[in-house]
């Protein structure tokens, strides 16, 4: 049917229709192979696979140069049309180290550089001549407390980082100090490195020259973990009793009886191991709120003691057994890991675990399998979290070498040998004890 004076006409519409049906197969292909990553290539006449590189990182006017031709200087950086290969990559900024990589532009997918902040380049800069063998940095970065040997004990002090003022507090420590904090930075606390131990003390940063001394009336302290909450409290054991002590009000109070193997308190839960009398088996529990559950069957080697288990640390429903010397259990959603290593912790941003041995460096996100990251007979030392992009620090016998994990690039931050290193990753700032152009002293670097 066709109205009077309309010039749509049939004989119009059929060749509209025809023509939008030509258009839809000869287009739909051609989007399609778009999709998929293949282009026509006009000068030869050819239809090509390609791939794509896209950068996305810190600072934002990092310059990307592909085979040392530069392409952008500007984040983010899209490639797209680039024909498969290998190619390096390198992205540089004023006044940042370059991170170098080869990279292999697969066919008909994307190569992505994500998740990096480049590191700055800059000189060690010396705030103590005092040489020290303990140093701790607490979690806002603005207090480092270090221990130096004097006569028969350590001198313990408290640096201000923002205006560099040092006080030398009066705590007695027989034996290597250890130095933990509270979340908030507010108190820390200092003990015997090797447990169990008669004491300890705890400061606040207000007034560390009032130091208050936890001393249990029931034999010495095995362990002491701080916890977090409305306001500072520390959960610690002796051998008979589980107690709490508070800062604040300078209370200590029994909780519970200590008849487990062993124990570990996280926020709101207690964590036991338990031999049960109507099985036999050895588990470990979580008690959360009054609330108990068998989070695991410990199960343990022939010949090995079940008393010689220990709970490391627990955090998100991953715990951390000791087993026996140089290995560590994972214990995570029923399924159970072990990892060689005599060191570990888990990285403030996430639930991602360290472990380390002098020769090789483990990690362990929940849910995945522990990952070897590198090995090498140098001698690890310590490793540290250097930024929320998981950015590791490693430091060897003479370097400290700056490591991104998930592309294998690394390079060197410091080529100097250091005593003892800590690390305020928050405003990313290395710590250290060592010796500069023959000055030896406390230094801190900016990276």
């Amino acid at each position: 049917m066709e109205y009077p004076g309309s010039w749509f006409t049939k004989i119009y519409r059929r060749t509209f229709f025809a023509l939008f049906l030509v258009l839809f197969f000869v287009l739909s292909p051609l989007i399609i192979m778009y999709a998929l990553g293949y282009r026509y290539d006009v000068q030869n006449g050819l239809l090509r696979e390609t791939s794509a590189i896209s950068v996305d990182i810190e600072p934002e006017n990092t310059t990307t140069y592909l085979n040392e031709l530069e392409v952008d200087n500007v984040m983010p950086v899209r490639l797209k049309n680039i024909t498969p290969g290998k190619y390096h990559l390198r992205l540089s900024a004023s006044g940042y180290y370059n991170f170098d990589k080869e990279i292999n532009a697969r066919s008909k997918q994307t190569v992505y550089i994500k998740e990096i902040s480049l590191l700055q380049k800059n000189e060690p800069t010396k705030i103590s001549s005092e040489q020290v063998l303990v140093m701790s940095i607490s979690p806002n970065g603005a207090y480092l407390v270090y221990a130096r040997p004097e006569n028969d004990s350590y001198q313990i002090s408290l640096l201000t980082i923002a205006d560099n003022t040092v006080q030398k507090l009066s705590v007695p420590i027989s034996g290597t100090p250890q130095i933990s904090w509270s979340e908030n930075s507010a108190y820390f606390l200092i003990n015997a490195k090797e447990a169990p131990f008669e004491s300890l003390w705890v400061l606040a940063t207000s007034d560390p020259q009032a130091p208050w001394l936890v001393q249990p009336k029931n034999g010495p302290i095995a362990k002491a973990i701080w916890q977090n909450g409305s306001e500072p409290e520390i959960i610690l054991g002796t051998e008979t009793e589980i107690l709490n002590a508070r800062p604040i009000q300078k209370t200590i109070t029994v909780i519970a009886r200590n008849n487990f193997i062993d124990w570990y308190a996280e926020n709101q839960k207690i964590w036991t191991i338990e031999k049960q009398t109507t099985d036999n088996k050895i588990y470990l529990i979580k008690d959360a709120l009054g609330f108990s559950e068998k989070f695991a069957e410990i199960k343990i080697e022939s010949g090995q003691k079940s008393e010689e288990l220990k709970i490391l640390q627990t955090k998100n429903d991953v715990a951390l057994l000791q087993n026996k010397p140089g290995q560590i259990l994972i214990v995570a959603n029923a399924k159970q890991s072990t990892v060689n290593a005599d060191n570990f912790m888990v990285s403030p941003f996430n639930n991602w675990w360290l472990f380390w041995t002098p020769w090789e460096l483990t990690t362990y996100s929940a849910g995945e399998e522990p990952y070897l990251q590198t090995r090498s007979g140098e001698g690890l030392r310590a490793v540290w979290p250097l930024d929320n992009f998981n950015t590791l620090g490693l430091v060897w016998g003479g370097r400290v070498e700056a490591l991104f994990p998930y592309y294998s690039v690394g390079h060197n931050l410091l080529n100097s040998a250091t005593d003892i290193t800590a690390v305020d990753s928050q405003n990313k700032i290395l710590y250290f004890s060592g010796k500069i152009n023959d000055a030896s002293g406390i230094w801190k670097l900016k990276y």
